[in-house]
């Protein structure tokens, strides 16, 4: 991969040219560099009491978001790092009574268009990126231990559920996100839904 190259061009191909600008702008960063993509919105988030019941040990693994609320502002940044082709994701939610809610994690490319999304404690979300139907989709493909350069598979599909992802254009600087966490007993226990602005794209 060309260190001029996104990441996701790689991660996306043989779709990444379908993309709208837009989002070849949202998934611009480059590996080893210091390259910052960040965008603005509001999300509507919908956690269910399933998921509430497991709310302290999520939060201590640094997964997801205790609290549900509608039109919440979030502000998303997307940092590469200069010595790695990992992204840092960062969230930072302002809910009207907690107040503010950071999220952290770290999309790791593991091969072809497969990534983690790594938490707290090596706890992971494997999944797959496509472009179909207009949409930069993330479709689940397990949940994962990191252990080193292990990652050992981990059978918590009857708590966490199955995941999924959307991501759509609706302007030049604009597009709509999607995410969902469906259980096999429960339905939709977690999602948020809202739309974004591309606020600043730094390649340094």
């Amino acid at each position: 991969m060309s260190s001029q190259e996104p990441i996701f061009q790689h991660i996306l191909q043989p779709t990444w040219q379908q993309m709208p600008a837009v989002l070849h702008q949202r998934y611009a960063n480059r590996a080893n560099t210091n390259d910052k993509v960040v965008v603005d919105g509001v999300l509507n988030v919908h956690v269910s009491r399933w998921m509430k019941f497991w709310s302290p040990l999520l939060r201590l693994c640094g997964a997801l978001l205790p609290y549900a609320g509608k039109d919440i502002p979030v502000q998303v940044c997307f940092q590469s790092f200069p010595d790695s082709d990992h992204v840092g994701f960062y969230r930072t939610f302002q809910f009207p009574k907690q107040g503010e809610v950071k999220f952290r994690s770290r999309l790791v490319p593991v091969k072809g268009d497969e990534v983690l999304e790594k938490m707290r404690f090596g706890l992971a979300w494997k999944m797959r990126y496509a472009y179909e139907d207009n949409k930069a989709k993330l479709l689940h493909k397990g949940y994962v231990l990191c252990l080193g350069k292990l990652k050992i598979p981990m059978p918590v599909y009857l708590i966490l559920g199955k995941a999924y992802a959307y991501e759509t254009a609706t302007s030049d600087n604009g597009f709509d996100m999607y995410f969902e966490i469906i259980h096999p007993l429960f339905g939709k226990i977690f999602g948020y839904d809202g739309s974004f602005t591309l606020t600043q794209v730094e390649a340094e």
